[in-house]
């Protein structure tokens, strides 16, 4: 996974890889995160990966990895000059050849949602944005609702928010279709797995 931003110092890559609960995205609606969480996910999947960056004119090689207790550890492994214009984050995991399909299709089925979608090597259908639903659109063969924060899809449990659905006069209108709504980035509450929306009043 590599992006072409400007990269992290040395002291940045020491911070983020190795400080849990703490997130740059935390004080800004600009980015997805707030957790600190996101930036070792890779640990869900493998015991070790390489972060390389490419910052100033210098490029390092990182690797994170746990140790016998399950607590990670870091160590630079490589530091050399570069181009100035070389800028960006790399990180590289190693997965299992039986795993290929579902990382695919897990890429498949989260990217959909990204604007731009990003430069990935496998086939990714954006979903389409209706100019008549700035608010979000209409999935022609679903019945189900997801909201989209930022690129982040969370799937919807309509049946947490019923009663609403019914003063608001939707009920007939949501049994029959589904679709996405769009939320800009800090309008709604995420759990702390990050993989739902918590039903907040303000959600």
């Amino acid at each position: 996974i590599r992006d072409f931003g400007l990269g992290l110092s040395e002291q940045d890559v020491f911070n983020i890889y190795t400080q849990y609960g703490a997130s740059g995205s935390r004080a800004s609606n600009n980015a997805v995160g707030m957790l600190g969480i996101g930036s070792k996910s890779a640990f869900a999947y493998t015991e070790s990966f390489l972060i390389t960056s490419w910052h100033k004119g210098t490029k390092k090689i990182y690797s994170a990895a746990l140790d016998g207790e399950d607590r990670g550890k870091m160590l630079k492994l490589h530091e050399g000059t570069c181009k100035d214009s070389e800028t960006g984050v790399e990180i590289q995991v190693a997965v299992n050849p039986e795993d290929l399909e579902l990382f695919e299709n897990k890429a498949q089925e989260l990217f959909q949602y990204f604007d731009p979608v990003p430069d990935i090597n496998t086939t990714v259908t954006a979903v389409v944005r209706d100019d008549q639903l700035p608010q979000g659109y209409i999935a022609q063969n679903s019945a189900d609702w997801v909201a989209i924060m930022g690129c982040v899809p969370y799937e919807m449990d309509l049946n947490i928010v019923a009663t609403e659905i019914v003063e608001e006069g939707y009920e007939r209108f949501h049994q029959h279709l589904g679709g996405g709504l769009f939320f800009d980035i800090g309008t709604v509450d995420i759990s702390a797995n990050r993989e739902e929306l918590r039903y907040t009043p303000r959600t």
